[in-house]
């Protein structure tokens, strides 16, 4: 196949993907194209007939249910049945069901009874699924009844028999929503064409651009990172981020202080108000206000070592109360400081990267991370520190011809950042043991430690590291004991059954809720994008993890017990993640005191959960380099070579940036 011809066809791919993400309110099998456009954007809201509510009494009267026997596994299946019969007949209808935001563990079929007979709806035909009410439009004339099945899956400890709380037909303000959405995504398909156009140009103009030179990446990186980093820092409101309500009062915690934010400032922004609330949208009038300088009552103190967790956003907050400047500006700064903080660093990964620049720079810009850089959490120092301690590292074991005394230092300074942030991602710390040993040339002044004399005499030398071994294990083993975490730890390796167990049910119960939420989840995991638009990202990360390598004609520069190595780094990782949210599902399944529990007690309580919760996708985010560094392909890397990618990757974050940038605007602002 030509190269032209490959372009033409990638070209084409890509178009359909886009139209995919943004198009998937055609599942309704009941509209074609030109009808779904007309009807909510050309028909006025009077053709709609009268406004019809359901209440919550009328619904427990006429909702008829049973259950049926339990079957092998253990739980009953709730059939409810309801028939609605007291509106008119109209040419279209709006059906909007509250089903106490469980409305994907309901198998719910609505039939739709007309003169010409019955049709049915299934749950993929809903407009909009919600927390608080699931919209749906039904398209059919001389409607005289709606029938609504369903089953629902009741475990042991569900006892929630409200199904269906609430009915409404024809609401304004579904008509409203219905109509805003589909003007909106017809408007992004048009503009997508436009980029698709765009995009054929750039890569028939620059297609002889050389492709060997990815001194680009750095600066770019940079450039993107502040750009958008900085507007996502504005669109996200106050509160919205996962904990960063937590965050911030962590920050005065750690300047030795006992401050609440939301009582200092009176609840700035009113935006907590907007937490798992679909609908609710900022209040701009209260939010946008410069009338209240922050002003924070307690004297500061000497702070504690743990305010470098917090350290960008930190003096930010310092900033603001010292000028007296307002709560918004405040809180603007500290945002864009901690953009600027990871942004830099982010620049500094790239230009020691020796390979695949392009991939780390990838990770570095998902969308999960655009969110948290301009954010208060401690995510923005424990990502970039992670992502430095792989750059140098892998600088280290293929640019730099000697490692000094100086160089480890560097590694285990942010080593100990980073257990100062969260303990567990320390263990990313053992890829330094793929270093090659005959680089090492330490000195201290008063002896030497010179990496090619120990190998020549590795025999002699095994009479001394292995007694080492053993006796920092025992130590070890002494200092875990005495701290909770270490106690779970040490369980999890004691009883390995009961712990893999409850792990590996963890991870495969939420293997696509992970793979999503790296992509798709933002906010308190409350605002979801299009699942098509999860695919495509993460396999532009896949594709773009296979250009542009510089060693050994696209051969793995890592040997095969290097490999399995960093593998098995990645699976520790993994599993040290899910285990760090032992704590809190324990305590949410009642038990107390788990700081005094003995390394047996806690094993026998491993054995009664068996499912982890409170695990969320952005954990998992400084294991993905270790997935893909060692994966290479030449097959594939040739092929990509034919395309020029270097203007598909800048496409590639256009479209996401922009995808978001829409996406986050509709949830919080319009």
């Amino acid at each position: 196949m030509k190269r032209k011809h490959i372009v033409y066809l990638l070209l084409i791919s890509f178009f359909v993907i886009m139209i995919g993400i943004f198009n998937h309110y055609l599942l309704y099998q009941n509209f074609n194209l030109k009808s779904l456009i007309q009807k909510p954007l050309f028909i006025s809201y009077d053709k709609f007939g009268t406004s019809l509510e359901y209440s919550n009494d009328y619904l427990s009267k006429n909702l008829s249910q049973n259950l049926s026997e339990k079957n092998k596994i253990g739980v009953t299946e709730k059939n409810f049945q309801l028939e609605l019969t007291d509106f008119d007949s109209q040419d279209y209808m709006l059906l909007n069901l509250d089903t106490n935001g469980v409305l994907d563990e309901l198998n719910i079929t609505i039939t739709a009874f007309t003169d010409d007979g019955k049709f049915d709806y299934g749950i993929h035909n809903f407009f909009s699924k919600k927390k608080n009410g699931n919209l749906i439009l039904i398209s059919h004339k001389n409607i005289h009844k709606i029938l609504i099945k369903g089953v629902k899956v009741i475990y042991d400890d569900d006892t929630d028999d409200e199904l269906i709380r609430n009915i409404t037909i024809n609401q304004k303000k579904d008509y409203q929503f219905l109509q805003r959405e589909i003007i909106l995504k017809n408007v992004i398909v048009i503009f997508m064409i436009l980029i698709f156009a765009f995009t054929f140009f750039l890569l028939k103009k620059f297609k002889k651009l050389d492709k060997e030179s990815n001194e680009w990446v750095p600066k770019t990186f940079l450039a993107i990172s502040i750009t958008f980093g900085v507007v996502f820092s504005f669109l996200f409101p106050l509160y919205q981020i996962p904990d960063e309500y937590t965050h911030l009062n962590m920050i005065y915690s750690e300047l030795n202080m006992n401050v609440n934010f939301a009582n200092e400032i009176h609840g700035y922004g009113d935006t907590a108000r907007i937490v798992g609330h679909y609908d609710e949208k900022v209040n701009i009038h209260q939010y946008i206000r410069f009338n209240n300088p922050l002003s924070i009552s307690e004297k500061y103190q000497i702070p504690s070592i743990t305010i470098i967790r917090h350290f960008p956003q930190f003096i930010g907050l310092i900033i603001g109360d010292i000028l007296s400047l307002p709560v918004l500006i405040t809180i603007t700064l500290s945002e864009i400081l901690a953009v600027l903080f990871y942004s830099f660093i982010g620049y500094k990964v790239l230009k020691l990267m020796p390979i695949k620049k392009e991939m780390m720079m990838a990770i570095m810009l998902l969308p999960i991370c655009i969110q948290q850089m301009g954010s208060f959490s401690y995510d923005v120092m424990l990502l970039s520190m992670c992502y430095l301690l792989v750059a140098y590292i892998l600088y280290f074991k293929f640019d730099k011809e000697c490692i000094s005394l100086k160089d480890l230092l560097k590694i285990l300074i942010i080593l100990v950042v980073i257990a100062i942030v969260k303990l567990p991602y320390a263990f990313l710390g053992m890829l330094i043991f793929i270093l090659p040993f005959k680089k090492i040339n330490l000195n201290f002044k008063l002896f030497r430690i010179n990496g090619s004399v120990i190998i020549e005499h590795k025999k002699k030398m095994l009479y001394f590291v292995i007694p080492l071994v053993l006796v920092l294990c025992f130590f070890g083993y002494q200092v875990l004991k005495h701290m909770y975490f270490g106690r779970v730890l040490l369980a999890a390796i004691g009883y390995p059954r009961k712990s893999f167990h409850m792990i590996l049910n963890t991870l495969y119960v939420n293997k696509f809720g992970f793979i999503k939420g790296l992509t798709s989840e933002f906010g308190w995991l409350d605002t979801h994008s299009s699942l098509i638009f999860s695919i495509f990202v993460l396999v532009f990360v896949f594709i773009i993890n296979f250009i542009h390598f510089k060693y050994d004609n696209y051969k793995c520069p890592f040997k095969k017990w290097e490999t399995i190595y960093i593998y098995g780094i990645a699976v520790v990782m993994i599993f040290l993640l899910v285990l760090a949210m032992f704590d809190w599902t324990a305590t949410i399944r009642g038990y107390q005191n788990l700081e005094k529990c003995s390394i047996l007690e806690l094993s026998n309580i491993m054995g009664t959960i068996p499912v982890i919760g409170g695990v969320q996708s952005r954990y998992f985010v400084p294991v993905i380099p270790f997935i893909l560094l060692p994966m290479y392909s030449k097959k594939i890397t040739s092929w990509v070579s034919k395309i020029n990618m270097w203007f598909l990757i800048l496409i590639y974050y256009f479209v996401v940036f922009m995808y978001l940038f829409i996406l986050i605007l509709c949830r919080y602002w319009i």
